[in-house]
C-alpha cells in the first residue's frame, strides 16, 4: 500500500524471505503496530522471517516465523504475539492510526476512523447521513440498483453511525427488505427486489 517506507518499517520489509517480494502491504496507520510488533518478535527470535504483511478482511496479517521453528515453546509465544497485534490492528485505522473500526465498501472490509470512513464512503451511496434516522429519512436517488447479489438481493450497506455492514432482513410483506446494524438495529429498507413490478 505505500511505496516508499519510513526506515523502521523498511527494517521489517528487509526481514522478508526471498521469493515473497520486499512489499509491506499495510496502511500508514499500522506502522506504530508494526514497530511494536516488530521490537517483540525480534526480542523473541532477533533473525526471524516474514513472507507476508498485509491487510485483509480490515485486518493485519503477519506471517512470520522464528529463527528455530523447531522451538515449541519459541513458537507457541511467537504466534501469540503476532494474534494479539493483528486482533488490535481491528481497532486502529489504517490511515491515520487513531482508534477506527471495521467497515465495508464495496465487498472490501478497512479499520477506519470515523473521518477516513467518510472520506473512502463511495459518492454514489447519497448523502452522509451522521445518524441511523438521518439515513432512514435521507432523499436517495432511488432504490433502483445497477448490480444485483449472486442472491439476488440488492448490494449492502454501511451504518452510518458506526460503518457496520448492514445485514438485509425481512420483517413482513408491507416492508420487503429491512437493513439491520448489529449495533443500531433498523436502518433502512427497500422494496423487495425480487418481487414482480406491479
Amino acid at each position: 500500500m505505500t511505496d516508499e517506507l519510513p526506515p523502521q518499517i523498511q527494517a521489517i520489509a528487509d526481514r522478508i524471505a526471498d521469493g515473497w517480494g520486499e512489499t509491506i502491504e499495510v496502511g500508514p496507520g499500522w506502522f506504530d503496530l508494526l514497530a511494536r510488533l516488530d521490537a517483540q518478535l525480534a526480542r523473541l527470535s532477533p533473525g526471524y522471517v516474514i513472507e507476508q504483511c498485509k491487510a485483509k478482511y480490515g485486518g493485519l496479517r503477519y506471517y512470520a516465523r522464528p529463527e528455530d521453528p523447531e522451538d515449541i515453546d519459541t513458537q507457541l509465544t511467537f504466534n501469540e504475539i503476532i494474534w494479539a497485534a493483528e486482533g488490535e490492528s481491528t481497532h486502529i485505522c489504517e490511515e491515520c492510526g487513531n482508534p477506527g473500526h471495521q467497515v465495508t465498501f464495496r465487498g472490501w472490509i478497512s479499520t477506519l476512523c470515523p473521518e477516513h470512513t467518510q472520506l473512502r464512503r463511495p459518492a454514489t451511496t447519497g448523502t452522509i447521513a451522521s445518524t441511523p434516522t438521518e439515513f432512514a429519512t435521507e432523499s436517495r436517488p432511488s432504490d433502483d440498483f445497477d448490480e444485483i447479489r449472486l442472491d439476488g438481493l440488492p448490494p449492502g450497506r454501511d451504518c452510518p453511525s458506526c460503518g457496520l455492514a448492514l445485514e438485509p432482513g425481512h420483517i413482513d410483506s408491507t416492508i420487503a427488505l429491512i437493513w439491520l446494524c448489529p449495533t443500531h438495529g433498523p436502518i433502512d429498507h427497500t422494496a423487495n427486489p425480487l418481487s414482480d413490478p406491479q
